[in-house]
């Protein structure tokens, strides 16, 4: 046991703060005690060798329900008790219980970690890890986190093509976001189409490298798009739901309908014939 865990030297700060009675009860249960158990052993804590009546009034438990708590901490090897007129109980040595105490969580978190591995595997076993092409799935993405972590997602295993149709001032959060991700794609040959209006031109100061790819194309409408969405190896689309032009990102619909894609891959090659190049800065 000794050799498996050891303690540290603690910090005048951190001991004065395991001084309070809710810090050190709060600890026991994080090893592994109730409530209950946690407030009859910290009073133990403080002052040994006390009776029951003692421990029930310090903890605010009533004395039948103290009776049976030391019992099960008598059973847990935390607590012994002196038989006299009347009992009396104190803790044992703190050093090895809570070692005790640290052991059982540890054996259980192990135990826990294989019950949820088995779990998982199990839950593999039910969900297919790739559904058929034909089975069109729409699922809608709202917040920041969940819809970046699914953007980051398909930046990643895009292989050839990302169209863009976007509203300029949501389009370069999603760049200073992703940038990295973005570049890493261009390198591995995809090839990035962005169309933006034309009144937005100088919000685009400068994309740095990313602009200098050859991989890379960026368009102008003379007109602001009524919609935003994009296209990924013109098989899966994240659709906006909104056409309002913001920094913040609005929940987008994701699909890999055929029709859904095809009918917007058509629209975006139309506004590509229709837009200008934009020359590098």
């Amino acid at each position: 046991l000794y050799a498996t865990f050891k303690f540290r030297n603690v910090s005048p700060a951190s001991e004065s703060a395991m001084t309070s009675p809710e810090e050190r009860i709060s600890t026991l249960v994080e090893l592994g005690l109730s409530q209950s158990q946690a407030k009859v052993y910290s009073a133990l804590l403080e002052t040994n060798k006390l009776t029951a009546k003692t421990i029930s009034q310090i903890s605010r438990i009533s004395r039948p329900d103290v009776y049976r708590l030391l019992a099960e901490l008598i059973k847990a090897g935390l607590v012994q008790k002196t038989i006299s007129e009347p009992d009396k109980f104190e803790a044992m040595p703190p050093d090895e219980s809570i070692l005790s105490l640290l052991q059982n969580r540890v054996k259980k978190t192990e135990e826990l970690q294989e019950k949820a591995l088995k779990l998982v595997h199990f839950l593999k076993g039910l969900t297919p890890q790739e559904e058929p092409d034909n089975a069109a799935r729409f699922v809608l993405f709202s917040g920041r986190a969940s819809l970046y972590a699914k953007a980051e997602k398909m930046i990643t295993k895009t292989q050839k093509s990302i169209d863009l149709l976007s509203l300029t001032r949501r389009i370069l959060t999603w760049f200073s976001t992703n940038s990295d991700i973005v570049e890493d794609a261009l390198n591995r040959n995809v090839h990035l189409r962005i169309i933006i209006p034309k009144r937005d031109e100088k919000l685009f100061h400068s994309l740095g490298e990313i602009e200098k790819n050859q991989n890379f194309s960026l368009r102008l409408l003379p007109e602001q798009p009524t919609t935003a969405f994009s296209i990924w190896d013109k098989k899966e689309i994240l659709l906006t739901t909104s056409a309002v032009d913001s920094s913040n990102p609005v929940p987008q619909l994701w699909s890999n309908n055929k029709s859904i894609v095809g009918l917007c891959q058509g629209y975006f090659e139309y506004l590509w014939l229709k837009s200008k190049k934009r020359e590098p800065a």
